[in-house]
């Protein structure tokens, strides 16, 4: 991955040519909706979410996801010192911006072009991921850092049109992680606490993205759920 934060859609950009490359293999012709629009196309009106007192069973299943996953994986990041905790607290800046825009699909009907309808709203998952590329780490941590950048493949799901299912598509974000994780594992093998520390950084993290795959697999079987009944998205 290129090492210069990319403006505004640039990140997703970078994500969604993965899954240009896996429809490809499957013999796909890559739909038009899951397109990244062009960070140079004028940003459409973003509406705001509308708040109510009760919480949509798919947002409220995402908080349960955050707690059940993500929480322990911030946790491995934090156990590492505080270079890590950073890196740590981006990620979980990028799947607190998912869960805006999970919010969202439970507010309003599901527009025409969904990746140009919500390029204002990815703008925070784009700025994490791009603190998270640039962090300054000491070079014990690369393989770490890479690892976490190719899990991060995985929250293209949100502009992407199935096949393959979200679902499908997050879980098969693992082996690409899995190929930095697995060069941890084997470095910090037999290496008393402080090993099992970046062992459950690795386990942490796979397990991140499995919670992550069941959870699209119960609400977002087909890509990113909407309202059939809510506001227009303009």
């Amino acid at each position: 991955m290129s090492q210069q934060l990319q403006p505004l859609c640039g990140v997703l950009d970078s994500v969604l040519e993965r899954l240009a490359a896996v429809e490809c293999k499957l013999g796909i012709s890559p739909s038009a909706g899951a397109a990244a629009p062009s960070a140079s196309a004028p940003a459409a009106a973003a509406p705001s979410v509308v708040e109510d007192d009760e919480v949509h069973p798919r947002l409220a299943a995402y908080d349960e996801h955050m707690t059940r996953a993500l929480t322990p994986f911030t946790d491995s990041c934090n156990a590492l010192g505080s270079e890590m905790e950073g890196v740590g607290n981006g990620v979980r800046d990028v799947w607190n911006g998912v869960r805006q825009i999970v919010a969202l699909g439970t507010k309003y009907k599901k527009p025409s072009d969904v990746p140009t309808a919500l390029q204002p709203h990815l703008k925070p998952c784009q700025d994490a991921m791009g603190s998270i590329r640039s962090a300054r780490l000491d070079r014990k941590f690369d393989w770490h850092l890479k690892a976490i950048m190719e899990m991060l493949a995985c929250v293209s799901w949100v502009v992407m049109s199935p096949p393959p299912a979200p679902s499908t598509f997050v879980k098969d974000t693992i082996g690409a992680s899995d190929f930095w994780a697995n060069k941890v594992r084997k470095e910090y093998k037999n290496k008393g606490d402080e090993g099992g520390k970046h062992t459950k950084f690795c386990d942490m993290m796979k397990a991140l993205v499995m919670d992550l795959s069941a959870y699209l697999k119960e609400y977002h079987l087909s890509g990113l759920a909407w309202n059939p009944l809510g506001a227009d998205f303009s």
